[in-house]
């Protein structure tokens, strides 16, 4: 792109208005509190329902009444000073947030069902009416149980935290049974022991906390990138992991790993993901995880296992 040598036209927006696709057979009109139901994301009139967003106020009426989904859009406005009707309004409700009864009137919190977030009180006019400052919610505004569940988060585990059979941290050179930590130029990485002509079965931990945005029992696995490298040749070499769940009074579950061990693909990284039985997992528990693999060379030349950083995916709201 270059610099404008004359003036140009941009489109563009005032500050704090937008337009939403209205829904099927709705009537906006203007001055209505308008919402989106999580899910469906066409504007609706405002109401107490579940899983209803205030987005605004309508500045035109939007009659859709006939229409189908998305036929129109209506404009609305947001983060104004707004004179909004209500019931059993005093000088007590300053400050306080109010919620939608209906597409004209809003309600304290606990006076409705669902509590879709309209704004804050900022002046109270009569017993009848009162100025809400309106607010688009953002998502610390929202209870959890209202917030959307994400994708798997990826939680990258530091091979400067994992530890050998023992609990002592993992040494920068090869030891007997155990994984170690190779240090190249600017890079720390993890690498298993050196197999010529035999199997070396290399073992290595770490303890993971669910974090506090995790959803109970939702998904979990354990994903490793490895490649076995070097001039040997491989036999069905494998890596595999265990999960053990430790409990408040410090006794370990069983392993709730579901995936069998994994073969590992010789001169190309390749992801293998393990599979948690998560049932009994939430927030704040912490679980150890055990890290095996066995590099079998049938030749005699040397191959090692290499891995990527080990990460632990987990299903979150927030």
């Amino acid at each position: 792109m270059t610099a404008l040598a004359a003036d140009a036209q941009r489109d563009y927006k005032e500050p704090d208005l937008l337009s939403i696709q209205v829904g099927a057979a709705e009537t906006i009109y203007k001055g209505a509190l308008v919402m989106v139901i999580l899910g469906t994301g066409y504007a609706v009139v405002g109401a107490d329902t579940a899983n209803g967003r205030f987005r605004g106020v309508a500045t035109a009426q939007a009659d859709n009444s006939s229409g189908l989904d998305g036929d129109i859009d209506v404009q609305l406005r947001y983060n104004k000073v707004e004179t909004i009707a209500c019931t059993g309004a005093d000088i007590t409700w300053m400050g306080y947030k109010v919620y939608i009864s209906d597409d004209n009137t809003v309600a304290l919190a606990a006076t409705t069902t669902n509590d879709v977030l309209v704004g804050e009180v900022v002046d109270v006019v009569s017993a009848t009416s009162i100025k809400v400052l309106t607010i688009v919610p953002k998502t610390e505004d929202l209870a959890r149980a209202d917030l959307d569940e994400d994708a798997l988060q990826a939680y990258v585990i530091p091979v400067s935290t994992m530890m050998d059979h023992t609990g002592i941290g993992l040494a920068v050179s090869a030891t007997a049974g155990t994984h170690n930590i190779n240090l190249d130029t600017n890079v720390l990485s993890l690498q298993t022991e050196v197999a010529n002509n035999e199997t070396e079965t290399s073992i290595s931990w770490f303890q993971f906390q669910m974090p506090p945005e995790y959803v109970a029992a939702g998904d979990v696995k354990i994903r490793c990138i490895i490649t076995v490298a070097g001039a040997g040749t491989s036999n069905a070499s494998t890596v595999d992991f265990s999960v053990y769940r430790k409990d408040l009074d410090g006794t370990m579950g069983p392993d709730i790993v579901a995936t069998v061990a994994q073969a590992i693909v010789e001169d190309s990284y390749t992801t293998h993901d393990f599979v948690v039985t998560s049932a009994t997992l939430s927030a704040g528990d912490i679980i150890n995880v055990k890290c095996t693999t066995a590099i079998i060379e049938s030749a005699t030349d040397n191959i090692i296992g290499e891995f990527e950083p080990l990460q632990v995916l987990c299903d979150i709201k927030g």
